[in-house]
Formats: C-alpha cells, structure tokens, sequence
C-alpha cells in the first residue's frame, strides 16, 4: 500500500512538471461582461479604460455599476501596478486581457503625500510609475483609468 501511494504521489508530481504552459492557470479571468478578474489579487476590473481628468475619475467610479455590481472605485497605486506586466513592454500589460490598450498614463486615486496636487500614475506602455499634477487651470490633465472593485481602499 504504501508502495502504491509513493507511486501514485511520484505519478502526480511528475505530471505537474511537464504540463505543458497553455494548461497553467492564468493570471486572468474574462468574466464576459465588460469585467476580468486578477486571480493574484482577486480585484475585478473593469476591462474597457476611460479618459477623463483625475476628479471625474473619482466621480465616475463611485457612479459606475458594471458587471452587476456598483461598488466600484478608482484603484490606489499598488493596485494599479499589480496589472503592468514586468514581462512586457510596448505595453506593459496583458492586451489578451485588456484589449483596448492605450499607451497613455493611468490614473490612481493616490495623492502623492509630497505634493497633495499630484497623484500616482502608471504608464502601461513601459511600466513607469510616477505622479503627475491632479489638474491644472491651463491645461487639461486628462488620463485614462480602469475602475476596479474588491480589495482595499484607501
């Protein structure tokens, strides 16, 4: 018998290591309704980015319902980057995942604690993170941004 279990705990882990990478699971779900889950984090997304200026960001989040759900917001930096994919660049992202790819920044809710003015961006183009002025008199400081739902806030 136990011969038997060595044998069949051998079987299981040998199997494991030749399965070939298109059976590994994915980082991401596509749950088919405009969201993708991130099996790491379990932060859903919202697929499709928006462009708009770091205060309507916020605003458009809290008003979004998507997928069934309406407790979405703008994500913080962290969880911004957990999306960049280190692995790439040109862009920084899955675009199996995230199709409509822009190679403009990302905004995150997060004020840098420096300058209260700024906050934490992301560009998925080569997977920078820096900050940026919120918004500006003269200027238009519109950014894309991908709403998310679950995890932390704040």
């Amino acid at each position: 018998m136990k011969k038997a279990l060595i044998s069949i705990f051998f079987c299981a882990q040998l199997v494991f290591l030749i399965r070939p990478n298109f059976l590994l699971a994915s980082d991401f779900i596509n749950n088919f309704n405009g969201t993708i889950t991130d099996n790491e984090t379990s932060l859903i997304w919202q697929q499709d980015p928006t462009h708009d200026t770091w205060e309507n960001a916020l605003v458009y989040c809290e008003n979004l319902y998507l997928g069934g759900w309406s407790d979405w917001r703008l994500p913080n930096i962290r969880e911004l980057e957990s999306i960049m994919d280190e692995n790439r660049a040109y862009p920084a992202i899955n675009t199996e995942y995230f199709p409509d790819y822009s190679d403009e920044s990302f905004w995150s809710s997060t004020t840098d604690d420096g300058i209260s003015s700024f906050a934490w961006c992301v560009s998925l183009s080569v997977g920078r993170v820096y900050s940026d002025f919120k918004s500006n008199y003269y200027i238009d400081y519109s950014r894309y941004f991908r709403c998310v739902r679950g995890g932390e806030n704040d």
